[in-house]
């Protein structure tokens, strides 16, 4: 089944602008053991190598907050947004959207990135070719997702709990 859905404005001038979207039923045609809705509740940092205490987060509260992924098949959808504040006390980060394609091998999880806003743009600059492999756990109903800088041997192990409503 295919279904477009057209929004779009018309000005006064009789000029304006639209986006067409189409929809395309192949969800769940490849599943992979991460399908589904994740929320992040929290982080293992990792400082010079060694891994510090666990540190836990409950986006519950519907505050601004929040780390949230869909992976469905192959593609990797994450919204996030966290409190960022500069040296004025203004929160200086509008939260970022990113999607990557993906794929599952042993232990890792190797990403591609297809779109984002700015701030997903210039966290996936930062990788080689636009790509990033990292370790990946899954115990339960909770992935674990090692970020992990080998130059300065510091990081984070990134905690999801899936969404099972």
């Amino acid at each position: 089944m295919v279904t477009n859905i057209f929004n779009g404005e018309k000005k006064n001038s009789g000029f304006g602008k639209g986006e067409l979207y189409e929809r395309l039923d192949t969800f769940d045609e490849n599943p992979t053991k991460i399908n589904g809705e994740w929320r992040r509740i929290g982080n293992i940092p990792i400082i010079n190598g060694k891994v510090m205490d666990t540190v836990y987060k409950d986006f519950q509260d519907k505050t601004k907050e929040g780390h949230f992924i869909i992976f469905a098949d192959n593609i990797r959808l994450t919204a996030l947004n966290f409190t960022r504040l500069d040296s004025s006390g203004n929160d200086n980060y509008p939260g970022s959207a990113i999607m990557t394609k993906y794929s599952i091998e042993e232990d890792s999880i190797r990403e591609r990135f297809i779109y984002g806003n700015s701030y997903g743009i210039e966290w996936y600059e930062r990788r080689h070719n636009n790509e990033s492999v990292r370790k990946i756990d899954l115990i339960g109903n909770r992935l674990y997702i090692k970020n992990f800088n080998p130059d300065n041997q510091s990081g984070n192990i990134i905690i999801f709990e899936k969404d099972l409503s």
